[in-house]
């Protein structure tokens, strides 16, 4: 029998969006004492429907503190499908708000678009304002 699949494969070289957002999860913690720490979850899909989202792999980014059960702030979720880019985010409301952006849904295609959108997520007022508050309550 003659194989019909190519002899080599293309694998993509560039971040995969979950290890953007797992890097700066990971540095949360030491910039808070180990106050605060961000998690990345993946969502099934029912949670999936209920953010709006639609891809093969969809997550959820958010900020607790281990002091706080049952209490987490979702900054954003997002999706893309399994070739990784484009990558679309549903940010928090009121950081949108914040940043100017009209849209529900945005829409980034390369790690660079990605790492540029999330610093100014990250380094938002709002964001700022919460961890905030979420120190102060785990004291």
């Amino acid at each position: 029998m003659k194989n019909l699949w190519p002899q080599s494969f293309q694998e993509p070289n560039f971040e995969k969006p979950k290890t953007i957002f797992e890097q700066q999860a990971k540095l949360l913690p030491t910039l808070t004492g180990d106050l605060v720490y961000a998690t990345l979850t993946q969502l099934d899909y029912l949670h999936a429907r209920l953010e709006n989202l639609h891809g093969d792999f969809i997550y959820r980014f958010s900020i607790t503190s281990k002091f706080l059960e049952n209490y987490s702030y979702k900054i954003l979720s997002f999706s893309h499908g399994i070739e990784m880019y484009p990558v679309t985010l549903n940010i928090d409301s009121e950081i949108r708000k914040e940043l100017n952006i009209k849209d529900i849904f945005v829409e980034v295609k390369s790690p660079q678009e990605l790492e540029s959108l999330l610093e100014k997520i990250l380094t938002s007022n709002k964001i700022s304002r919460v961890i905030g508050s979420i120190i102060t309550m785990s004291k």
